[in-house]
């Protein structure tokens, strides 16, 4: 009972942050609506922002390195928007990934597939996993020396580690990478190819054996039809495909991306997440408004924001914890002692920070359960941090 005095002396913390959590999206939309307007000392490439010429030849390059994650998706949108807007001659992507999430992969392929505007794909060293189906959604492959393409085998992190996806799961982004190719106009031998980046039971003669995946090298991908052809660099592609005269417009990631990119990352929200809640806490153990209850209400703002960023969440899980929140205050007054609204408070809350941690199931893929290991997993990590962290506040503290 006195804890949940305690809580209800602290509303304005809580007040705070309900207002923090009810603003986080429209705040992100206002930075959208913002990036579009080229604005002073904003880090964007001053040609992205620059007017267009009559009758100029305009190119993108857009970079896509390292991860492949879930922020990337609303970065690329941005991109490709603003090359539309300046009736761009072709977008190229100068891609050096090792891989990332299927879903974010997914998305980024119907981005490019739906783009009225003509893309490129320059491997500039390696196009594996998930950047080989985003590769393979572009117009045109063009290999550099020393890269290669594929090992798109999809795996899962969970309580057991990094292994391969169930069955079901194969088939389908197996699938995903063969309709991509067809889409695209491959002839049949580069859709089979396509398809065994990611199918261990595809067999090509001379090529690959069943049970591995297959990853080609520069001079297999051009000598099988994949990459168009072999370039040394960015510029000389460029001059082969008749745009060494164009304007080349080098996109550039501003601050708010980099945050998007941040937040949206599985360590940072279990970070947050162990913050808001530690602060919460704290704030408890030591009645009224402080630096505590704002350090707890900024972190849950920012973890609902980061996963609003990843499209992982909406304004669902913002209600959920919202109202889980409502109901531990209303315990105060309705039920005092820890009853009906108390516990189904606890589990509101708790079940919006975890489904916050993913998307239920991606456009085009059931649900399996395989998908709730590696959220249970954060989920698991921050819950055994922040007990160590609050038994050791409730040891320092009155």
């Amino acid at each position: 009972m006195r804890f949940y005095r305690q809580i209800f002396r602290s509303s304005a913390s809580w007040a705070g942050l309900i207002l923090c959590l009810s603003l986080a999206p429209a705040t992100w939309e206002s930075v959208q609506a913002q990036d579009e307007v080229p604005a002073q000392g904003n880090d964007v490439a001053a040609a992205a922002v620059q007017q267009p010429v009559p009758n100029e030849k305009v190119v993108f390059v857009i970079p896509v390195h390292e991860e492949i994650e879930r922020g990337l998706y609303l970065i690329l949108t941005r991109a490709l928007r603003e090359a539309e807007s300046q009736d761009a001659e072709a977008v190229v992507l100068d891609m050096h990934t090792p891989g990332g999430t299927i879903s974010a992969a997914l998305k980024i392929r119907d981005l490019l597939v739906r783009s009225p505007v003509k893309t490129y794909t320059y491997v500039n060293n390696m196009a594996i996993s998930a950047g080989s189906l985003i590769a393979l959604a572009t117009d045109r492959i063009v290999m550099a020396p020393g890269s290669n393409i594929g090992g798109a085998l999809p795996i899962q992190v969970g309580l057991g580690g990094a292994s391969p996806v169930d069955e079901k799961m194969l088939s389908i982004f197996a699938s995903e990478m063969r309709k991509t190719a067809k889409q695209q106009g491959y002839p049949p031998s580069v859709v089979k190819i396509a398809e065994a980046f990611s199918n261990p039971d595809v067999v090509i003669p001379g090529l690959k054996e069943k049970g591995k995946i297959l990853t080609l090298d520069y001079d297999q991908a051009t000598s099988l039809g994949l990459s168009a052809y072999i370039s040394p660099s960015l510029e000389d592609m460029l001059e082969r495909e008749g745009l060494g005269d164009a304007r080349v417009v080098h996109f550039e990631f501003t601050r708010t991306d980099a945050v998007a990119r941040f937040l949206s990352s599985s360590a940072v929200m279990g970070i947050l997440m162990l913050a808001g809640m530690g602060g919460i806490f704290f704030e408890v153990r030591t009645p009224g408004f402080g630096v505590p209850g704002a350090i707890g209400a900024t972190a849950l703002a920012l973890y609902f924001f980061g996963s609003y960023l990843a499209n992982l969440s909406g304004y669902m899980e913002i209600i959920f914890f919202i109202l889980g929140l409502s109901l531990l205050i209303a315990e105060v007054f309705v039920t005092p002692g820890f009853g009906l609204f108390g516990i189904s408070g606890v589990l509101l809350m708790v079940g919006s920070l975890f489904f916050a941690l993913f998307n239920l199931a991606p456009r085009g893929y059931g649900f399996s359960l395989t998908r709730l290991e590696a959220p249970l997993l954060t989920m698991l990590i921050t819950m055994i941090a922040g007990v160590a962290v609050l038994w050791m506040i409730a040891r320092l503290l009155p």
